[in-house]
């Protein structure tokens, strides 16, 4: 298993992340931010066919879902499942999960992302 850990702003943000990690830590973000990243970053979308009317729709079903998932967004084959927590009172963090499809069912994908904020809320800083 690998772990990766990146301190980033929200400009920073790689399209693939924001599809992967997925908009799990858009959906956090206001509605400018996750403009600003889409502008950033728009030859990398704009390859992978990830539109600014797709990513208001994820943001849209994350924010109602409390998680982000896609299946087959960025790579055929690839779905993920993310969530977000605060670390601090500052800090915005997200954790996703990433599997082949095949392995990572949409019951799958909720009972990870519930297993996900349950653990979120006991180190989660919301104050």
């Amino acid at each position: 298993m690998t772990v990766l850990c990146h301190d980033l702003a929200a400009a920073d943000i790689p399209p693939c992340w924001v599809a992967a990690v997925p908009s799990g830590l858009a959906g956090a973000f206001e509605i400018p931010s996750v403009a600003r990243i889409m502008e950033r970053n728009a030859a990398e979308y704009d390859r992978s066919g990830f539109t600014p009317a797709r990513m208001a729709i994820a943001v849209g079903r994350t924010r109602l879902s409390g998680y982000a998932e896609i299946t087959n967004t960025v790579t055929k084959g690839v779905s993920g499942v993310g969530c977000t927590f605060h670390a601090s009172t500052s800090t915005q963090a997200a954790v996703s999960i990433g599997a082949i499809t095949s392995r990572l069912t949409a019951s799958r994908k909720k009972e990870l992302a519930r297993l996900l904020a349950d653990e979120f809320a006991h180190v989660s800083d919301n104050r």
